[in-house]
């Protein structure tokens, strides 16, 4: 279920032209885990592009496709990111966020195999994962804030944002969204898991993505470590 790299054109945050997400001011509070938000959206199995696999085979490929496996984070200890303003388990195979600025992190490795769970066949490959956060306006509705994440991002015209219901208010509000790539500049279909969480007076935003295939096998892992995302205030000391 190896996956090619699908990493997005652009990191360019909502509401500035250029890097990778606008600058943020310091909140007022102390910590919290922020509001909890819902997922949804339907699991596929088409392989963007590749051999097509009967939903109704017993070739293991075939199987470990349609095959949801459970989530599978690290357990032991969360992942620092952005001067410890944020915490998050990641991924099996995922080593570490590396910031690439004050506002943006990007998944090391940047390719890896993560999960699996269907005998004899290779574990899931994520082929994308990045984070980061801008100065929160708590007036702005989430769905516009999805909206311009996904297309900062450089995800193609075409892209199908499924989107859960926004939770919370105010300066404690978040909202998930599972996306469907379409096949574009030589790469397959993929799919990925968004999340954006707001605290501290910053949105923050984390998304994993994997190549159609292998998105049954690792949606679970990407949801549990999205919302496994602990945002404290980064002018705590």
């Amino acid at each position: 279920m190896g996956c090619k790299p699908a990493t997005p054109a652009g990191t360019t945050p909502p509401g500035e032209d250029t890097g990778a997400s606008a600058a943020a001011d310091g909140g007022a509070a102390a910590s919290d885990d922020g509001a909890a938000a819902g997922d949804d959206g339907a699991a596929a199995s088409d392989d963007g592009g590749s051999a097509k696999a009967d939903a109704n085979s017993d070739d293991p490929y075939a199987v470990a496709v349609r095959t949801e496996c459970p989530a599978d984070v690290n357990q032991d200890m969360p992942t620092s990111v952005f001067n410890d303003a944020v915490l998050i388990r990641l991924p099996k195979g995922v080593e570490a966020f590396v910031e690439q600025n004050p506002f943006f992190a990007t998944m090391n490795p940047s390719k890896t195999d993560s999960t699996g769970c269907v005998e004899g066949v290779p574990p899931a490959t994520i082929t994308f994962g990045a984070m980061g956060y801008f100065q929160d306006d708590p007036e702005m509705q989430m769905d516009q804030y999805l909206k311009d994440t996904v297309e900062s991002l450089g995800y193609p015209e075409g892209t199908k944002v499924n989107a859960g219901a926004a939770k919370g208010k105010g300066s404690k509000r978040s909202i998930t969204a599972e996306l469907e790539v379409p096949a574009a500049e030589g790469k397959g279909e993929a799919r990925a898991f968004v999340m954006l969480k707001a605290s501290h007076e910053r949105m923050h935003w984390v998304v994993y993505e994997c190549e159609t295939p292998a998105w049954n096998a690792l949606k679970a892992t990407f949801k549990a470590s999205a919302k496994s995302m602990l945002l404290l205030n980064p002018d705590a000391g």
